[in-house]
C-alpha cells in the first residue's frame, strides 16, 4: 500500500494542466540534480516510490505476484494523522477562532480515499482471484490510484463536514499565509480510472463517507488517546489554548 506522495518526487513536467494525475506520470526526472532536490523535499514520497521500485526488481523472474495501491489522504474511522480530525474540532469551535485557509485551498481540486472502500476492494480482489484466474496476471506489477470520484477543494470538504455536524462554519478571509494541514501532498487530484477498470474499484459518495467519519469523531472525541492529541496539535496555538481544557 503506497501513497500519491510518490508523484511529488516524479517529473512534474509530464503533468498536463487541468488533467488528473494518472499512474503513467510516476516517472522520476532524468536529471540527477532534480531527483535529489525532489527527494529532499518529499522524503516520504521518495521512500514510497523506492518501495515500488524495489518490488519491481525483486519480482523479476520470480513467481511472486503483487500490485500496489497509491492512496491520497485517507479519511474514515481510525484515521490517525490528526488532519481531518483536527478540522472536525476546529469546525466545532470556529466561533472561537474562525477557520482560515490560503487562497489555493479555495480553488484547488483534491483527492481523498475512504478507508472502508479500500478494505472492501482488497477483499473483493482476493475473492475475484479465485473465480477469475487471469486477474492476477492482469494486475501483476501495476500500481493503482484509488480515490473518491469527487475532487472537492478543501473549502468544499470542510463545508460538507460542517453541514453534517449541523454547525455554522465561520470563515476568516483567505490568506496566503494560512497554515492548512490538508492535503499532505502537492500533486493535486488523481485519476482512479485504471483501478475502476482493472480492480473493479468503487468509491462511496464523499458526503456519506464524511458523515460516517464525523460520527466516528463525535464518539472518539470523548476518548483520551494519541489520535485526539495529534488532532489538537494541528490547531492554531491560540485556539488550542482556549479549548484544550475541554479535552483533558
Amino acid at each position: 500500500i503506497g501513497s500519491d506522495s510518490i508523484y511529488d518526487v516524479c517529473d512534474r513536467r509530464v503533468r498536463v494542466a487541468g488533467r488528473l494525475v494518472d499512474e503513467g506520470m510516476a516517472v522520476r526526472p532524468e536529471e540527477e540534480e532534480l531527483r535529489e532536490e525532489y527527494a529532499s523535499e518529499e522524503s516520504y514520497g521518495d521512500e514510497k516510490l523506492e518501495c515500488e521500485e524495489w518490488l519491481r526488481r525483486f519480482a523479476e523472474g520470480k513467481e511472486l505476484k503483487y500490485y500496489c495501491y497509491r492512496l491520497p489522504d485517507v479519511i474514515g474511522p481510525y484515521e490517525n494523522t490528526g488532519r481531518l480530525y483536527g478540522y472536525y474540532i476546529w469546525i466545532k469551535h470556529s466561533d472561537v477562532k474562525r477557520v482560515q485557509l490560503d487562497r489555493v485551498s479555495q480553488t484547488r481540486p483534491l483527492s481523498f480515499v475512504y478507508s472502508l472502500d479500500l478494505c472492501d476492494n482488497i477483499l473483493d480482489v482476493l475473492r475475484r482471484t479465485k473465480s477469475e484466474p487471469d486477474l492476477v496476471d492482469k494486475i501483476h506489477g501495476k500500481s493503482f490510484n484509488v480515490c473518491f470520484s469527487e475532487t472537492p477543494t478543501l473549502k468544499e470538504l470542510l463545508e460538507i463536514m460542517a453541514k453534517n455536524q449541523e454547525t455554522e462554519l465561520k470563515w476568516k478571509d483567505p490568506s496566503g499565509l494560512a497554515d492548512v494541514f490538508l492535503p499532505s501532498t502537492e500533486c493535486g487530484a488523481i485519476s482512479d480510472d485504471l483501478a475502476r477498470t482493472l480492480l473493479g474499484w468503487k468509491s462511496s459518495p464523499l458526503a456519506d463517507a464524511l458523515k460516517e467519519t464525523g460520527d466516528f469523531f463525535a464518539r472518539a472525541i470523548n476518548w483520551s488517546g494519541k489520535e485526539r492529541r495529534k488532532a489538537l496539535k494541528k490547531l492554531p496555538k491560540k485556539l488550542r489554548k482556549q479549548i484544550e481544557d475541554q479535552y483533558e
